[in-house]
């Protein structure tokens, strides 16, 4: 359950990345003396900034016995902004965006959290290969089905859908998975 809901948010993230320079072409915020592809890459890696802001503070809030509702907020947390990207204009495109880096990021210190706890230490490196394996490629079919959806709107109404199927596999985690209990300090 926990490589599934990983694979299904690698969908969103390829699908996300690929387009995201395609989808700042409409928000309409070029200043004068800046070409298009110049400008909606400097939006995209602000964007990307706000990803790394996203990663920080999951990372600040990451702790056993948080880890698998954790991951439940997160993942569900996606489906809003994808939702406000597939009807956003101008520069709330820009401002939609941000908000998903922000969020969708927050899953990567979580998730693989999570993979040090259920994967024994003899085979970490096995589950941390297969987990990748699985989230990059099964991950790479996003842009593949995202590019044949011809409108914005369609693009991340599907995403929002698939980051719902990977916040009801984290809570089938939660549900399976007895979280340890920290030891007292």
């Amino acid at each position: 359950m926990l490589v599934l809901a990983g694979a299904t948010s690698g969908f969103v993230y390829a699908a996300f990345m690929q387009f995201l320079p395609r989808y700042m072409d409409g928000a309409n915020l070029k200043p004068d003396g800046w070409t298009e592809e110049s400008f909606r890459n400097a939006l995209a890696t602000a964007v990307l900034l706000c990803a790394a802001v996203g990663q920080a503070i999951a990372g600040k809030l990451c702790r056993p016995g948080r880890l698998e509702t954790l991951l439940v907020v997160v993942l569900f947390a996606n489906v809003p902004p994808l939702l406000w990207m597939s009807v956003a204009e101008g520069s709330q495109r820009f401002i939609a965006a941000c908000l998903l880096a922000l969020v969708h990021f927050m899953n990567q210190p979580i998730y693989n959290s999570l993979i040090a706890q259920v994967v024994p230490s003899s085979r970490r490196s096995t589950g941390y290969g297969f987990s990748n394996m699985m989230c990059f490629g099964v991950g790479a079919l996003g842009p593949f089905f995202a590019g044949r959806i011809e409108s914005d709107g369609g693009v991340y109404a599907l995403l929002a859908v698939f980051a719902a199927i990977s916040g009801c596999c984290a809570l089938g985690v939660r549900a399976l998975r007895v979280p340890e209990t920290p030891s007292p300090a």
